[in-house]
C-alpha cells in the first residue's frame, strides 16, 4: 500500500545536499517553510518522469539527496509556499502526474543549502534543466541478507542459465534459497531443477521439484512445477527410444509473465477545511518474458511496461522500463542483447538503450563489449546527448570467487563525461559472502566509489553483517557542472566557460560521502529472533566556485532494533516490534513500529501495522507526532491470481499555530495474474 505522507518533518530526514536545480526562479527569493515532494527514490537515474515535470507550473524545482533511517534517497522537490494551505492547493494540481507527492516542511538545513544555489547564481533562468546524472551501484540493492540482494543474485542466475553457465546458476540459486523471500526462493528452486534437467540428472531434479511442492503446495508456480515433475517421472519410465523420439518434437516458445492492475485513492482531511480527494488512478503493469530454446540457440524477449489512468485529470501516462531481445548461440559461444536494458553492462550506471555483445568462452572466462545511450527516465525515448562504449571481463580465479573488471568511456556534448576502470568481486562460502566494488575515474583521477559488503554466519543462531560505502556524491561526471548554473545542458555552458573550467565545475559540485552499517541477526530460539543495526553517514563539504556557494559537512546516526516472534497470536503468524532512533544536524526522531502477519484461512493473509513517530527539531521548538495505522488483506482464490486490498491513515499533530491536525486516508485495491 502506498501511504500518503503529510510532512517530512516526522521522517528523521537528514539532507546531504542539492543534487540539481531543475527549474530556476528568474528573481531571487527567500525560502519559506513548505514545499511539495514529488518523488522519492533510492535510484537517482529512475526517480523522475520528465514528461510529467513539463506539465506542472512552478518557478522552483530541485533534487535533494537525503538519508532516512540510514538509507539514501533522491527527492524531487517543488515550490516555495508560505502556508500549508498554499501547498495543499498546488498538491491537488500535481497529484495526477505525481500520485506519491506530499507536503514537506523545509528544514533549516535545507533552506541553507538551497539558498546557496538560488541567491548566488549569476545566470538564473526559468528553463527546465535535465537532472544531474547521479549513477552507480545502489548500495541498498545488495546490502546485507535482503530480498534486493537476492533479486540481484536471481537475475545473474537467470542470465547464467541462458549462457549455460550452470555452476554459477547453482551457486546463486543456493544463496537465494537461503536469504530470499518466498517468491524468490521458489524461482531459485525452479532454476536448480532446470539445471539438473539440462545436465540429465533427472533424479535430483525430481527431488527438488518434489520438495518444492511439499513446501509451496499452493504457490502460483505449483501447477508449472507439477507439470515438470510429471514429465520427468514419465521420462524415467519410458524406453530410451521413446525419449529420443520425443526430443525431435518442434521447439516452441515458453511464455510467462504477469499482468496486474490496482486502483489507488487518497483523501486529505484537514481540520480547518473539508475533505479533498487528491488521488484517483488506475495503474496497469505488464511483465512479459518469452523464450525459445534449442540445443544450440536461445532467443529471449523481455518487456516491462506500465500505464497510468488518472481519473481526476482524465489523462493517461505510459512508460517502458525494459524492452530487450537476447540471442544466444551456444555453438559459436556468443550472445547479443539489444534494446532498453539495465545491469547487462559492467560500469554502465543505470538504465540504457544500447547493444551488448557477450563472448562466452568455454569454462575459462566471459568477455563483453557494449555501447549505447544512458536513459534517465522510463518515459524517455532514445536520447543521444550522452553516449558510452565499454568492455568487461568476467572469470573465476577460484571455485568460490568470481571477478569482473571493466573499462568504460562516456561523452557528453563533445566533452568527456566519464572515463572509468573498475572491478566487482564476489566471494561466496557456506558461512557467508563478501562483495567488493571499486570504480576509478581515470580522466578526473578520482576514486568514484569503494563498496564492501559482507555477511558471516558465526553459528546457526548468530549472523553478522557489515558494509562500508565511500563514494562521490553525486558520482563524478561532467554533467555535474550544470548544478547551480541555471542551464539545461552542458552545451549551454560551452558559451560561457572553457572546457577546463567546465571540468573544474563538475569536480567542485561533487562531494564525498561515507556510510558504515553494522548489523547482527540473533536466533533466540526456533520462534524468536532479534535484529540490531547501526548506521553512521558523513557527507563532506563542497567548495565555492562558478557563482555557487560551498555546502557544509553533514553527519547522521541511525540505530534500529527489531524483535520478531512466530505463533504469538495464532499458529503460523509472525509478529514484529521495532524501535528506531535517528539523529541528524537538524532533528532527532524516535519511532516505534509494530506488524503482525496472520493467516486466518486458506489463501487469506492479514497484515495490520501501526507506526508511531516523534520528532524534535534541533534548530527550533517544532515537535511532531505522527501515527500511521494500516491493514492489508491478500487473498489467492486460485493458483495464478492474487487479490489485494489495503486501507490506512496518517494522523499528524503539530505544536505550531499555523498548522492544523491533519489526517490522510489511502485506499488500495488490486490484483495480479501470473501466467
Amino acid at each position: 500500500m502506498l501511504m500518503l505522507p503529510l510532512h517530512a518533518i516526522a521522517e528523521g530526514v537528514a539532507i546531504n545536499g542539492v543534487e540539481a536545480v531543475l527549474q530556476y526562479p528568474v528573481r531571487s527569493l527567500n525560502l519559506t517553510n513548505y514545499t511539495i515532494n514529488l518523488i522519492s527514490s533510492p535510484q537517482p537515474m529512475d526517480w523522475g518522469d520528465l514528461d510529467q515535470i513539463k506539465k506542472i507550473k512552478t518557478d522552483l524545482l530541485y533534487v535533494t539527496h537525503v538519508t532516512i533511517e540510514g538509507n539514501g534517497y533522491y527527492r524531487l522537490v517543488m515550490g516555495n509556499y508560505k502556508t500549508q494551505a498554499e501547498a495543499t492547493n498546488d498538491l491537488t494540481q500535481v497529484k495526477p502526474y505525481f500520485p506519491e507527492a506530499w507536503i514537506n516542511t523545509r528544514s533549516t538545513r535545507e533552506k541553507q543549502v538551497v539558498s546557496q544555489f538560488l541567491n548566488t547564481s549569476k545566470r538564473a533562468t526559468s528553463s527546465l534543466m535535465a537532472p544531474v546524472g547521479v549513477t552507480g551501484p545502489i548500495l541498498s540493492e545488495i546490502r546485507n541478507n535482503t530480498p534486493e540482494f537476492a533479486e540481484k543474485l536471481l537475475q545473474q542466475a537467470e542470465q547464467a542459465f541462458v549462457d549455460k553457465n550452470y555452476s554459477r546458476v547453482l551457486t546463486n540459486a543456493n544463496k537465494v534459497i537461503e536469504i530470499g523471500s518466498h517468491t524468490q526462493k521458489q524461482r531459485a528452486m525452479e532454476l536448480s531443477g532446470l539445471v539438473r534437467e539440462r545436465q540429465n540428472r533427472f533424479a535430483q531434479a525430481i527431488a527438488i521439484y518434489s520438495e518444492f511442492l511439499d513446501v509451496y503446495p499452493d504457490s502460483e508456480m505449483a501447477p508449472k512445477i507439477k507439470s515438470r515433475l510429471a514429465g520427468l517421472r514419465t521420462m524415467t519410465l519410458e524406453p530410451r527410444e521413446r525419449m529420443q523420439a520425443s526430443s525431435k518434437k518442434a521447439v516452441s516458445w515458453d511464455l510467462f509473465g504477469s499482468v496486474g492492475q490496482y486502483y489507488q485513492e487518497n483523501v486529505l482531511d484537514r481540520e480547518s477545511e473539508s475533505s479533498e480527494e487528491i488521488v484517483s488512478a488506475l495503474v496497469t503493469d505488464l511483465n512479459l518474458s518469452a523464450y525459445r530454446k534449442t540445443e544450440s540457440q536461445a532467443l529471449a524477449i523481455r518487456l516491462d511496461a506500465g500505464l497510468i489512468n488518472d481519473f481526476l485529470d482524465d489523462e493517461t501516462e505510459s512508460r517502458i522500463s525494459r524492452a530487450m531481445v537476447s540471442y544466444t548461440n551456444n555453438e559459436k559461444d556468443f550472445q547479443l542483447i539489444g534494446g532498453r536494458q539495465s545491469r547487462t553492462a559492467k560500469g554502465v550506471l543505470g538504465r540504457f538503450d544500447g547493444l551488448v555483445f557477450n563472448g562466452l568462452a568455454p569454462a575459462t572466462f566471459d568477455y563483453s563489449v557494449y555501447l549505447g545511450y544512458p536513459v534517465q527516465s522510463s518515459t524517455d525515448g532514445v536520447e543521444t546527448d550522452r553516449q558510452f562504449f565499454g568492455a568487461s571481463l568476467n572469470f573465476k580465479p577460484y571455485q568460490r570467487t568470481e571477478l569482473d573488471v571493466y573499462l568504460v568511456s562516456q561523452d557528453i556534448s563533445g566533452l568527456t563525461d566519464r572515463q572509468a576502470v573498475g572491478t566487482e568481486i564476489q566471494y561466496l562460502t557456506d558461512a557467508g559472502y563478501f562483495i567488493g566494488m571499486v570504480d576509478y575515474d581515470v580522466f578526473y583521477s578520482d576514486l568514484n566509489y569503494v563498496t564492501a559488503i559482507s555477511s558471516y554466519r558465526y553459528s546457526q543462531e548468530l549472523a553478522f553483517n557489515l558494509s562500508y560505502d565511500y563514494r562521490n556524491s553525486p558520482l563524478l561526471s561532467t554533467l555535474n557542472s550544470i548544478q547551480g548554473q541555471g542551464v539545461a545542458s552542458v552545451d549551454e555552458l560551452l558559451d560561457a566557460f572553457s572546457d577546463q573550467e567546465i571540468y573544474q565545475l563538475a569536480q567542485d559540485r561533487t562531494s564525498k560521502s561515507h556510510n558504515l552499517i553494522i548489523g547482527s541477526n540473533v536466533e533466540l530460539d526456533a520462534n524468536r529472533q532479534l535484529y540490531l543495526s547501526a548506521s553512521v553517514t558523513r557527507t563532506n563539504a563542497t567548495v565555492s566556485s562558478g557563482g555557487v556557494s560551498a555546502t557544509p559537512d553533514s553527519d547522521s546516526l541511525y540505530l534500529a532494533a527489531d524483535y520478531s516472534i512466530r505463533g504469538y497470536f495464532a499458529e503460523g503468524d509472525f509478529t514484529t516490534l521495532g524501535f528506531r532512533l535517528s539523529q541528524s544536524e537538524s532533528s532527532n526522531t524516535f519511532s516505534i513500529l509494530s506488524r503482525v502477519r496472520l493467516n486466518p484461512g486458506k489463501g487469506v493473509r492479514l497484515d495490520p501495522r501501526l507506526n508511531l513517530d516523534y520528532r524534535e527539531s534541533i534548530d527550533s521548538d517544532v515537535q511532531q507526532w505522527i501515527l500511521r495505522p494500516s491493514i492489508k488483506l491478500s487473498y489467492k482464490p486460485g493458483k495464478k491470481v492474487n487479490l489485494e486490498a489495503s486501507i490506512g491513515a496518517e494522523v499528524s499533530d503539530f505544536n505550531l499555530p499555523e498548522m492544523s491536525d491533519d489526517v490522510a486516508y489511502a485506499l488500495y485495491l488490486g490484483y495480479r495474474y501470473q501466467f
